[in-house]
C-alpha cells in the first residue's frame, strides 16, 4: 500500500506519494495546484500533473537540473582522478560523455565476474559488463557508477577496487 507523506519547513513542502520529482516544492505551487485540482474532485494523478506542470511553468527545474549537473560533474571528476592515479599504466577506462558510468576495460581472458567474489571481501562492487551484453560478450569490462556516491566514498571505493585489480590481474 502506498503512504503519503508531507513535511512542511519554511516554504517548501516534500510530498511523498511515489515520485521523487515531488520533493520540495515550493508552498505556493501546492497551494495553487490544491485550489485548482483536489478542490474539483481530481485524484492523485491529476494532482501529481498539476504539480510537475505547475514546477515546470514556473522554472524551478532549471534550477534543479543545474545543480544535479554540478553534484554529477564533482562526482565524475573525483572518480576520474583516482582511477587516473590508481589504474595508470594497469587497465584503460573511457571518460563518460552522458551518463553515470566508467568502463574499465580488463586485459583479454580477465573475466570480470570472477573479481566480484574478492571485491566484495574489501567492500566494494561493480557490476560486470557482461550483464549488460545481449550475446554474452564484454565480460573482461566492469561498470562503475559515480551517480550515487560522494567524492570521498567514491574514491576510497576506487582505492579499494584497485587493490583487488592489483592483485587478481
Amino acid at each position: 500500500m502506498q503512504t503519503t507523506r508531507v513535511a512542511i519547513s519554511g516554504n517548501l513542502i516534500d510530498l511523498s506519494i511515489g515520485h521523487p520529482s515531488l520533493s520540495l516544492l515550493p508552498l505556493k505551487i501546492m497551494q495553487k495546484a490544491a485550489e485548482n485540482c483536489l478542490n474539483q474532485g481530481c485524484g492523485l494523478n491529476p494532482f501529481t500533473s498539476a504539480l510537475v506542470r505547475g514546477a515546470l511553468e514556473s522554472g524551478l527545474q532549471v534550477e534543479h537540473l543545474e545543480r544535479l549537473r554540478a553534484i554529477y560533474r564533482e562526482r565524475m571528476v573525483a572518480m576520474r582522478s583516482v582511477l587516473s592515479r590508481e589504474l595508470s599504466g594497469l587497465l584503460r577506462f573511457n571518460e563518460p560523455r552522458g551518463g553515470f558510468f566508467f568502463w574499465i576495460a580488463l586485459p583479454e581472458g580477465v573475466h570480470a565476474q570472477d573479481l566480484l567474489p574478492k571485491a566484495q571481501e574489501f567492500k566494494v562492487s561493480f557490476m560486470p559488463g557482461i550483464r549488460f551484453s545481449s550475446c554474452g560478450g564484454m565480460g573482461n569490462y566492469l561498470r562503475l557508477s559515480f551517480s550515487y556516491y560522494d567524492p570521498d566514498v567514491l574514491q576510497e571505493g576506487v582505492r579499494r577496487l584497485a587493490q583487488v585489480l592489483r592483485t587478481g590481474l
